[in-house]
C-alpha cells in the first residue's frame, strides 16, 4: 500500500472529492489494516452487507413472521449486487446506518412500550445514526426527513409528549442529526480551511454537469432498474394493499407504513 498512498494529504484541500470525511475513513481503514487495499474496501463493503442484512431481518420480523424476513434479507444482498454495489458505492455503507435507525425507530417507538424516557432515547439514537449516514452521502437525509417526520406523526396523535415538549424533542432531533457533520466542519474550521470543506461538501454539486451522459446510457440504467424491480411488483403490490386497505394489523400496520414511507423516500 505504501506504494501508492500519498500519507499526510488533508480531504477536499490536498485531494478534492464531493463526498463526505466517512467515505475517506473507510478507505483509510482499507489500506491501513489489509495489504491489498482494492481488496480491503471490499472485505468491509461485505461485512457491511452482512450486518445490513441482520437489520433487515431484524425490521422484517416486526411485521410478518416465518421465511419472509429471511427473504427480505436475501433480497437485500442480491440488489446490492445487481445495482453495482461489488464497487462499494456509498449505499452499501450508509444503509447500515440507515437501516438500523430505522429498526430503534420502529421498535423504540412505533410498537415499543409507550415510556416517555425509552421514546426519547430511541429518537435521539436514531437521529445519530441518522447523522453517522449523512457523512457517507449526504442524500440520506431524504430517508432520514421521512422516517423521522413519520414517527414524530405517530407520537403527535399519541399524546404522549406535552406541545411544548414534543417541538423540544422534534429540534433535539435535528441537532444530533447534525452532530457529526458540525463536528467534521469544527475541525476544519479550527485547521483553517473551512471554505475548501464547505465548498467541496455543499457548494459543488451544485456545479455537477450530470446531463452528458447519451440515450443508451439512460436506457441501460432504466432497463437494469427495471429488471430487476418487474420480478418482485406482486410481491410489492400485495404489500401496497396491506398497507392501504387493511386496517385491522395493528402495530404491524404501522411498522409497513413506515417501511412504505421509507422505501418512497429512498
Amino acid at each position: 500500500a505504501d506504494k501508492w498512498v500519498n500519507y499526510g494529504l488533508i480531504p477536499y484541500v490536498d485531494i478534492w472529492d464531493r463526498k463526505p470525511i466517512g467515505v475517506f475513513a473507510i478507505f483509510a481503514a482499507a489500506v491501513a489494516f489489509f495489504k491489498n487495499g482494492i481488496l480491503g474496501y471490499q472485505i468491509i463493503a461485505t461485512l457491511f452487507v452482512i450486518v445490513t442484512c441482520g437489520v433487515v431481518f431484524r425490521i422484517a420480523r416486526q411485521f410478518s413472521d416465518g421465511w419472509v424476513p429471511l427473504f427480505a434479507a436475501m433480497i437485500y444482498a442480491l440488489g446490492i449486487m445487481l445495482w453495482e454495489g461489488q464497487g462499494a458505492q456509498t449505499p452499501v455503507f450508509y444503509n447500515l446506518f440507515v437501516a438500523a435507525a430505522a429498526a430503534i425507530l420502529f421498535e423504540g417507538v412505533v410498537v415499543g412500550p409507550a415510556e416517555r424516557r425509552k421514546v426519547a432515547t430511541s429518537l435521539l439514537s436514531a437521529s445519530l445514526l441518522f447523522g453517522l449516514s449523512l457523512q457517507l452521502k449526504y442524500t440520506a437525509v431524504i430517508e432520514a426527513a421521512a422516517l423521522s417526520l413519520y414517527v414524530l406523526y405517530i407520537l403527535y396523535k399519541q399524546h404522549l409528549f406535552k406541545i411544548h415538549e414534543f417541538a423540544a424533542l422534534a429540534i433535539a432531533m435535528m441537532f444530533c442529526g447534525l452532530v457529526p457533520t458540525m463536528a467534521v466542519g469544527a475541525i476544519y474550521a479550527i485547521i483553517g480551511h473551512w471554505p475548501e470543506f464547505f465548498d467541496a461538501n455543499f457548494i459543488s454539486i451544485f456545479e455537477k454537469h450530470t446531463w452528458n451522459l447519451d440515450a443508451m446510457e439512460y436506457l441501460s440504467r432504466f432497463r437494469n432498474t427495471t429488471l430487476f424491480g418487474i420480478v418482485f411488483i406482486p410481491l410489492a403490490a400485495h404489500g401496497l394493499w396491506r398497507v392501504v386497505f387493511n386496517r385491522d394489523l395493528g402495530s404491524r400496520g404501522a411498522v409497513l407504513r413506515g417501511v412504505a414511507i421509507w422505501l418512497l423516500a429512498a
